[in-house]
């Protein structure tokens, strides 16, 4: 876990699952994947740009999460969060399926307040 996303976790929060974006499949990034961490409280989106040198962080409180939804293909999947409160999708290419899943299925469960 990055020292970044260390920073901004808030006490007695714990990340779930960790996923990031494959390098090497269809939809995956060779030299700046994406991340998504899932915590007990929120998912924390990490996008870096300028490889690496500058990232795009997004936090979604599980209450402002109004939909998941995966796309899964031959080789990885993608993940797609929409926010009640943001016009586009949040939108993870070249996950592992099995990951994929697991982080569909512990976001459903805080939007519904079971995390």
């Amino acid at each position: 876990m990055s020292e970044e996303i260390e920073s901004i976790l808030i006490p007695g929060e714990k990340i779930i699952i960790i996923a990031k974006q494959s390098r090497f499949v269809p939809g995956g990034s060779l030299f700046t994947p994406n991340t998504i961490y899932v915590t007990n409280f929120r998912i924390i989106f990490s996008d870096p740009k300028c490889l690496g040198l500058k990232a795009y962080i997004v936090d979604i409180n599980y209450k402002d999460i109004s939909n998941v939804r995966l796309e899964e293909g031959i080789l990885s999947t993608e993940i797609f969060i929409k926010s009640r409160f943001m016009s586009d999708d949040i939108r993870i290419e070249g996950v592992d399926k099995r990951i994929a899943r697991q982080i569909t299925k512990k976001i459903q469960e805080g939007i519904r307040g079971e995390l």
